[in-house]
């Protein structure tokens, strides 16, 4: 039962979903924020009182009854405009008459197409009810209590793209007020901190995520909720000062209160083990078993996530307990999207198709918008194409998996170390220690290995070697060996071994035609032309572009591929673009594209 000192302004509970008592946009027909157990039970957090706020507005179908009224109205526009013109002609000139006449024929020509278009028009996307298995209680495809409509909305562009069986929970969240685009999970909204540029998240709070709460000081008339890191800080919250006063400074406690001895303060039983550290030295989150107000008890660590934590797509605990069994009223929000296969597991939103699968059976990188599926018998089944049916790959430093041949190039900085004495043959020169470098730092004058092998035995040669024609960054003149010319790796500073020759000589290298240059087999299909007619980028087969440690987007009506990060500028860059390419483009000028370019 809530114990609230009203006249003090402060309450010690474990305290419900908030009640909206002010203007920010909170849904009413949207679900209060839920979780299952693990036992299948689902946890509702419950108001205290009727939850008043604004809803969207009902919407008209365009297909309704007011499109004979519109046909009407245009009829009855252009007969105004026929009176006006005639009028117009016994002031004008003959030419200036004669081009008006025109231009009505011409708009009456027009007539047949824009009534086809009222009657048969199809309706805006925001419109249509799409199928949301995981989504309850929906009555608007609008952002909640977003009662203009805005079509540009992240949420709904995202909805357009993501895959079918990841769930972007639209119709739940609330709506920052100044910012349409801006959606935050039920969590997140009277929890203490603010999420909203305007601060709307924390205002109007009837009850509060956070066990402690006051009147203002900054605001008497306003309630605030205060997460443990502002109790006894120094700074005064409320307008009482309680949060500055009822904990603090305190060697004995009264019953019902838990003593932190090292922090010396003393704090309701119900802040024990509730996730929100409360005691300065943590002492109240320790030795927990269960958790309070809400909160997740992780197994792993023994410590309890607060319920601000929970669903948010970001595992708290090794197990990934905070993130399983969600709902849409936690798992909401831009920034996050629901698993729709197994536990409903809640994920960060730009981690959906980036070429690493997140959920449990890999639903959020299937059928992404420029994805495609490696095939058997390929045209192109280069050394690297076998190396990714092979999946011949290395987790690297930052956790990812690269393919060998790229992780072992000495070009990625995050696989330095991995390849111990595995060097990729045509892109790296392995040291004495096993370490991997780029073949193009092999004396260039700035020793790269530990010992400094690299840089000995630089000498030229007129008959075994071939004399760079630029010098190095450090001024060093460079020789190579003449077998690593035309070999489709660029030794010499200024690539000039790579150029005027009439055949390339490395394996699955490739011959711009057009300059007589050669390219290595990296440089094939990796989204970047280097070949002034573009050759190198053209028919590429899905493994050749899968195969790039990018994230890559392939084009749906044509044998080309792009980087995620470029396809966009701002319109789609694919030749003859679907409309999965074109509506992939979409939010381009916002930060769409953002959330799904991760690089793998």
């Amino acid at each position: 039962m809530a114990n609230q000192d009203v006249n003090e302004g402060r309450s010690f509970q474990s305290l419900p979903m908030p009640e909206d008592e002010s203007f920010a946009r909170v849904d009413s027909t949207m679900p209060l924020p839920q979780y299952m157990t693990p036992n299948g039970a689902a946890h509702t957090a419950v108001p205290t009182s009727t939850q008043r706020s604004r809803t969207p507005g009902g919407l008209k179908h365009p297909k309704d009854s007011d499109r004979g009224h519109k046909v009407n109205g245009c009829f009855m526009c252009l007969g105004g405009c026929w009176d006006s013109l005639v009028r117009m002609f016994t002031k004008c000139s003959a030419p200036i008459a004669f081009v008006s006449i025109i231009g009505f024929i011409l708009l009456l020509a027009a007539i047949p197409f824009f009534i086809f278009m009222i009657q048969n028009g199809e309706a805006p996307a925001f419109y249509k009810n799409n199928n949301e298995p995981l989504t309850k209680n929906i009555t608007s495809q609008l952002s909640p209590s977003d009662e203009r409509g805005n079509s540009n909305n992240l949420d709904i562009l995202l909805g357009k793209i993501l895959p079918p069986r990841i769930n972007s929970c639209s119709g739940f969240g609330f709506n920052c007020n100044n910012e349409p685009d801006r959606l935050i999970s039920n969590f997140q909204r009277c929890d203490g901190r603010v999420d909203c540029s305007d601060g709307s998240d924390e205002q109007g709070c009837g009850a509060c995520h956070t066990g402690f709460s006051c009147l203002s000081a900054e605001n008497p008339d306003v309630m605030v909720c205060l997460r443990g890191t502002s109790l006894c800080d120094g700074i005064t919250h409320c307008k009482d000062n309680s949060d500055e006063i009822t904990f603090c400074a305190k060697k004995t406690c009264a019953k019902g209160e838990f003593l932190c001895e090292q922090s010396n303060m003393c704090v309701p039983m119900s802040y024990r083990c509730d996730g929100d550290i409360q005691c300065k030295f943590q002492e109240d989150e320790a030795m927990c078993d269960s958790c309070e107000n809400g909160a997740i008890f992780c197994n792993a660590t023994k410590l309890c996530i607060p319920k601000w934590n929970i669903c948010d797509g970001i595992s708290q605990c090794p197990g990934g307990e905070d993130e399983k069994n969600c709902m849409c009223g936690a798992c909401s929000g831009n920034d996050r999207v629901l698993c729709g296969d197994v536990n409903n597991v809640c994920i960060l939103s730009k981690n959906v198709c980036n070429g690493r699968s997140d959920c449990p059976n890999g639903e959020d990188e299937e059928d992404c918008p420029g994805s495609c599926s490696v095939g058997g018998i390929l045209s192109n089944d280069t050394s690297l194409v076998s190396a990714l049916k092979k999946k011949d790959h290395v987790t690297c430093n930052d956790g990812k998996e690269y393919l060998r041949k790229f992780a072992c190039s000495g070009i990625l900085t995050q696989c330095n170390g991995i390849c111990q004495d595995s060097c990729d043959k045509e892109l790296a020169h392995t040291c004495n220690n096993g370490d991997c470098i780029q073949r193009k730092k092999v004396c260039d004058g700035t020793p790269d290995c530990s010992d400094g092998e690299d840089e000995l035995d630089c000498g030229c040669d007129a008959e075994t070697s071939y004399q760079c024609k630029s010098k190095t960054s450090s001024g060093f003149g460079k020789c190579i060996g003449l077998e690593k010319r035309c070999d489709g790796y660029e030794d010499c500073p200024g690539g000039d071994d790579e150029k005027e020759c009439e055949k390339c000589s490395g394996v699955d290298s490739f011959h711009c035609k057009s300059t007589n240059q050669c390219l290595s087999s990296i440089e094939r299909c990796d989204g970047i032309a280097q070949c002034p007619d573009q050759s190198d980028e053209m028919n590429c087969e899905c493994a050749e572009c899968q195969a790039q440690p990018f994230a890559m987007y392939m084009c749906s009506n044509s044998k080309r591929c792009f980087r995620t990060t470029d396809v966009c500028a701002p319109q789609t860059r694919c030749p003859s673009p679907s409309n999965v390419d074109k509506r992939f483009c979409l939010g381009s000028s916002s930060a769409f594209i953002a959330v799904v370019s991760e690089m793998k």
